[in-house]
């Protein structure tokens, strides 16, 4: 074996002194989002906290491995065994924090249905399924490591004034240099002046033409010599998606009916309605449907239903488009869907899909307009099934 070093490696001091910089960070950042002024800065703090510790973590393994590569010098011959110990103990526990933390966050966050993005370039996979009993208790662990990793530090921080101060044994100083220091400091500020304001990252929304919306009560649908099918709603369904703070999120409105008169052989009297519920958005997250129901979204307690009406439908291709309107708010938008149908045991089946802009129908006004951490488009697909 090599002998041991006397001194830590500078690659060593700089991952040492950024990784403390972001995990003084951190704790700003958390303040911050537990004293957003809305929902939407709350998200925005909340994203760029699991940026950060999503890079710990990653800095983390990289210390770790460095670690057991360079080796660290022994401890000074003066120490005490129990000292010794103490400070081999507490050590070994920042290093598991150094992973335990971010990984309970990232846990949390996938069972309350919010996957972690990385500065919004891209996404984390979900390490567990959505459940509301697993969030509540990873919700636990990530604070119960938060309080042990500051008093950890803070006793590391006393250890190190006493050796530098008390002792003089040169133990502090092996792990700094200007430039590990400049790293801290440059790291901390840039960081706080970067992430910690609310406005940070403000995109405008593009401009798509969605057609003039209209006030009334919605497109009449004309009588049809259609029968009407009856849908099984226990097999069909609706279904949404969107990105939030850089991460993907889908849902269903799992309360809506809707009368269909489809025969491809008679698109002339074919034609729909479909009612949604909008108090009932189903996206694995409590927090994230209540706020789709307020007023700067579906305002479901004024308007609880969406309906979306057609009687222009034609073949496209291998498949149909439909031409209608949706009826949001007290307001109806053009909408077009394209859909394709077949046969199976004697049912009819629709699968489709349509691209919503959710500004140009009036959906996330007020600060939720900044799409940088709410998509501006949003997909939505249906798979319908009838007789």
């Amino acid at each position: 074996m090599a002998p041991a070093p006397s001194t830590y490696t500078e690659f060593s001091r700089l991952l040492h002194w950024l990784i403390a910089a972001l995990i003084v960070l951190q704790y700003v950042l958390a303040n911050l989002a537990e004293n957003a002024p809305g929902d939407l800065a709350e998200l925005a703090m909340l994203a760029k906290h699991k940026s950060v510790g999503m890079t710990i973590l990653m800095l983390a393994i990289v210390r770790l491995g460095w670690r057991f590569r360079a080796g660290a010098p022994p401890l000074p011959a003066t120490m005490s065994r129990w000292q010794a110990r103490l400070a081999a103990g507490t050590h070994g526990l920042l290093y598991a924090l150094l992973f335990a933390l971010p990984l309970s966050g990232w846990l949390l966050s996938s069972s309350a249905a919010f996957s972690v993005s990385w500065f919004n370039l891209f996404s984390f996979p979900d390490l567990v399924s959505p459940s509301k009993a697993n969030t509540h208790f990873y919700h636990d662990v990530h604070e119960v490591c938060a309080k042990l990793l500051f008093l950890l530090a803070l006793l590391h921080i006393i250890a190190a004034v006493k050796h530098a101060v008390v002792d003089k044994d040169g133990v502090l100083r092996r792990m700094l240099s200007w430039v590990s220091v400049g790293v801290f400091v440059v790291a901390l500020a840039a960081g706080i002046l970067l992430l910690g304001r609310h406005d940070n990252g403000a995109t405008e929304p593009v401009h798509t033409s969605a057609g003039e919306p209209v006030a009334g009560n919605g497109l009449t649908l004309p009588p049809s010599t259609l029968t009407p099918w009856t849908v099984d709603s226990a097999r069909s369904e609706i279904r949404f998606s969107g990105d939030q703070a850089g991460a993907p999120f889908s849902g269903t409105w799992p309360n809506w009916h809707g009368t269909i008169r489809f025969d491809p052989e008679n698109l002339s009297q074919s034609q729909a309605e479909i009612v949604v519920d909008t108090a009932t958005p189903a996206t694995g997250n409590p927090d994230r449907d209540a706020t789709m129901t307020g007023s700067d979204w579906f305002d479901s307690t004024r308007y609880p239903t969406a309906t979306y009406r057609s009687a222009d439908i034609r073949a496209d291709g291998d498949g149909y488009v439909a031409e209608g309107e949706l009826t949001i708010r007290d307001m109806r938008y053009p909408l077009s869907l394209r859909f394709s149908y077949s046969t199976a045991h004697g049912e009819h089946i629709l699968d489709g899909s349509t691209s919503i802009d959710r500004l140009a129908i009036g959906l996330g006004t007020g600060d939720w307009v900044d799409t940088s951490w709410v998509g501006q488009m949003v997909p939505v697909t249906f798979h319908v099934i009838g007789r």
